[in-house]
């Protein structure tokens, strides 16, 4: 099957749908959930009530695997009992789906609870049978990644060893095993002290022959010629530990900024700084032509590629990217062209100042925009929300205000990844003394696109006091308390986000802290995400603490008092306690009515929703004349 074939299939395949998307079959639900390339899609089909439990546990593995967390907990908690019931808490299936399960909670950042259904699981797998099955090994690496997230490294490295000892491991898990042992031993400082000794002997050896680089060649010795090629260079520091005293020969490197140091012993007019130009369009629609990825499609598609080569503004490294993309997700390059011109679209209001930005190049960044899987979007994320200039690497790797919530964690390894990354795709760059990072304005707004505008200033606003009160804070407490005033416009992002298990984390984080206006608020947050999640009793619980916290409280807090009294009169009228919210409705209408100034309109609306929730409270009373 040719490319554009296979293209075709694929395309077809992931638009594949229901025959009837409000009240799909249970096969054809589950189908449409495989196949839908995003999630988004699939969300608007009804769940079908058919769906057995061995069914509904299908449905939480798929879930997981779209990345849709959140919801795979739900389905897998709410099966567990009677899959339990059904094959036993030592079954085969039984350990597949906590396995799975505990993996969703390690990716929310909830360690502890993927730690507490691994631990459970494994300690009634005791005997060699039970411990040399699939689903002790998937349990196990739960547990370990649990581990790895609370930064319990020695505990994590012992645990994967012990793994690696085990002659029934599969050749997978050992894999995967391998990959964890080395950000284990990096996060330890571990090293391979061999290892590391025969690599620096072999560079000594090396730099000392390039002192003298003299070769055999008929009985006699002549000087060798040699290139050394130094690729993606970051800073000048880099150069000047490796580059050979003296000798004759030649040293090539790449870099994305320009290359400064000159060593003492070189002549002048020796190094030459070539800037990489984008190539000439009949050049470019040759190194098109001569790709496999090309090659493998008919006549009838390379006629798009003088329209590609243009799209790409005829830049090697784009173009390079944009093959790798097509061959990736089996494109055709008419699709390819549809999806980048609609992506180009999307970005078309910020589209010239990326253009005459001389860091940013459009055509890299639109290819960085198309692929789902990059990895720096999360730190990405965070520059959109600070700053847009001189942004302390130090700052967005390691604080503290962006553990649990960014991807990266503040881990060096994977934050230089993501780093690498966006420098890469010059979406961001970084300052003269390479500790700092920037971003564009336009760069910015881009990036907010998708978030949600109501909380973004405030998200903004408070992440931008952290940065600058960190380093001056004059105590450890200063610090503190804009950390949770961060998490506290956090965790409402992630609520309207409805990403209600991280919002619930963020509030119960500032619940902790004894400020009463923070507490009070963290109060809120928590019976506003129980009330959203149905736990009423929660949710009326908090909604209790919170009125009682701002009526102990000196200052003036009477909007913010009928505001929680309007939202536990709701939670209350769910709960059928319709005499309550009466009760609460009255008090909130009255503290509107005693405090709006003259000619002030602003107060309509929220009046007007409370008079609604009294109306409906006393129509649950049977009143419906006075409602």
């Amino acid at each position: 099957m040719s490319q554009s074939s296979f293209g075709r299939v694929t395309a077809a395949v992931s638009a594949w749908r229901p025959r009837s998307p409000a009240s799909p079959s249970a096969m054809e639900y589950l189908v449409a959930l495989e196949l839908s390339p995003d999630a988004a899609k699939f969300q608007p089909l009804s769940v079908p009530g058919s769906l057995s439990m061995e069914l509904s546990v299908i449905r939480g593995f798929l879930l997981s695997r779209k990345g849709l967390h959140i919801e795979a907990v739900n389905v897998l908690h709410g099966n567990m009992r009677q899959a339990i019931a059904r094959w036993g808490k030592t079954s085969f299936q039984v350990g597949i789906a906590a396995a799975e399960s505990a993996t969703c909670h390690n990716m929310l950042r909830q360690e502890n609870v993927a730690n507490s259904i691994a631990t459970s699981l494994l300690t009634m797998r005791k005997s060699s049978e039970l411990k040399s099955r699939r689903d002790w090994f998937c349990l196990e690496l739960t547990r370990i990644d649990s581990l790895i997230g609370t930064g319990s490294y020695q505990e994590a490295d012992l645990a994967l060893r012990g793994i690696m000892g085990q002659q029934s491991a599969p050749a997978t898990t050992r894999t995967m095993c391998c990959l964890r042992l080395s950000k284990v031993a990096a996060q330890l400082g571990l090293v391979d002290k061999d290892l590391s000794r025969r690599i620096s002997s072999r560079r000594e050896l090396l730099l000392r022959w390039l002192k003298y680089p003299l070769i055999q060649e008929g009985g006699q010795a002549r000087l060798a010629k040699w290139l050394i090629v130094f690729d993606d260079i970051e800073n000048d520091e880099t150069i000047h530990k490796l580059w050979p005293s003296y000798s004759s020969g030649a040293v090539l490197i790449t870099s994305r900024t320009r290359y400064s140091y000159t060593p003492p012993h070189v002549r002048a007019g020796t190094i030459l700084d070539i800037k990489v130009q984008s190539l000439a369009t009949a050049q470019a629609q040759e190194f098109l032509n001569s790709h496999p990825v090309v090659q493998d499609t008919d006549l009838l598609e390379r006629e798009d590629i003088p329209i590609l080569a243009d799209l790409l503004g005829c830049l090697l490294s784009a173009m390079a990217q944009a093959l790798s993309f097509i061959s990736r997700r089996c494109l055709s390059l008419r699709d390819f062209i549809h999806l980048y011109t609609t992506t180009q679209l999307s970005i078309s209001s910020q589209a010239n100042q990326l253009t005459d930005h001389p860091k940013h190049n459009l055509a890299l960044i639109i290819l960085w925009l198309l692929d789902d899987s990059k990895v720096g979007k999360d730190l990405l994320d965070v520059m959109c929300l600070v700053s847009n200039s001189d942004i302390p690497e130090s700052f967005l790797r390691s604080s503290p205000a962006y553990v649990g919530w960014a991807k990266y964690s503040g881990h060096v390894s994977t934050f230089e990844e993501a780093r690498r990354e966006l420098l890469k795709s010059s979406l961001i760059w970084r300052g003269p003394d390479m500790k700092t990072l920037s971003t564009s304005e336009a760069m910015q707004i881009i990036g907010k696109a998708d978030e949600a505008s109501s909380f973004l200033g405030m998200a903004a606003t408070v992440l931008e006091t952290l940065r600058q009160a960190t380093p001056s804070a004059q105590t450890k407490r200063d610090v503190e308390w804009h950390r949770r005033v961060h998490y506290h416009h956090m965790g409402w992002l992630s609520n309207y986000r409805t990403r209600y298990i991280q919002a619930e984390m963020q509030f119960s984080t500032d619940s902790m802290f004894d400020a009463p206006k923070l507490l009070a608020a963290a109060y809120n947050g928590l019976a506003t995400v129980y009330f959203k999640t149905e736990r009423l009793t929660e949710s009326t619980r908090f909604y209790r603490d919170c009125i009682t916290t701002l009526e102990c409280m000196h200052e003036n807090v009477d909007r913010n008092l009928a505001t929680v009294r309007v939202n536990l009169g709701f939670a209350l009228l769910c709960h059928e306690y319709p005499e309550e919210a009466e009760s609460l409705f009255e008090q909130a209408v009255l503290a509107d009515s005693d405090a709006k100034a003259p000619h002030d309109d602003s107060h309509v609306p929220r009046i007007a929703f409370r008079l609604y929730g009294l109306a409906l409270a006393k129509f649950r009373q049977g009143d419906p004349e006075r409602s």
